[in-house]
């Protein structure tokens, strides 16, 4: 079959041991990390900042045309969301940290709201919409995860500077 689990020790070694491990392969994965380039813009990145740019723009001009929803006129809440949109587009441009984690964020949220949606789908549309949106949603969260890392990544130094 296998070779039994050993006990584990009563002094406490194995947490020693297995946050050894752990920092050995967390300084595995950094070193694989290549810090994001000047100018370089990811596919997910370049994703992220069209949509944020579609929705921004796209609030705005339906803002400008007067559409009403409920019978209700747009708030201060969609002049908020398309200046926090166009921000995001902006500051993902300048590969600004704080700007993809505040659009991972809104991303999130959505895909919270579509999650709900399928406990109320009515007929198949409504559960193949919310599903396809997830998935793409879902993994361009996941994308922008590694784009992040590579965001935060400091720059390493040049090897002619290592004494």
């Amino acid at each position: 079959m296998g070779s039994p689990i050993p006990p584990v020790p009563a002094d406490g070694d194995w947490v020693a041991r297995y946050a050894a491990r752990a920092e050995a392969r967390n300084a595995e994965a950094r070193a694989r990390i290549v810090p994001l380039g000047r100018g370089e813009q990811p596919w997910p990145l370049r994703i992220a900042i069209g949509l944020a740019l579609v929705f921004s723009l796209g609030t705005l001009v339906l803002m400008v045309a007067g559409v009403k929803v409920d019978h209700r006129s747009p708030s201060a809440s969609w002049i908020l969301y398309v200046v926090v949109m166009f921000a995001c587009a902006v500051g993902m441009w300048k590969h600004w940290f704080q700007a993809v984690l505040a659009f991972m964020c809104l991303l999130a949220i959505a895909l919270v709201i579509l999650s709900a949606l399928l406990l109320r789908f009515s007929n198949l549309l409504g559960l193949i919409v919310p599903l396809v949106l997830i998935t793409l949603g879902g993994t361009l969260f996941w994308k922008l995860v590694g784009v992040l890392g590579r965001i935060q990544m400091p720059q390493r130094p040049s090897p002619s500077a290592k004494g």
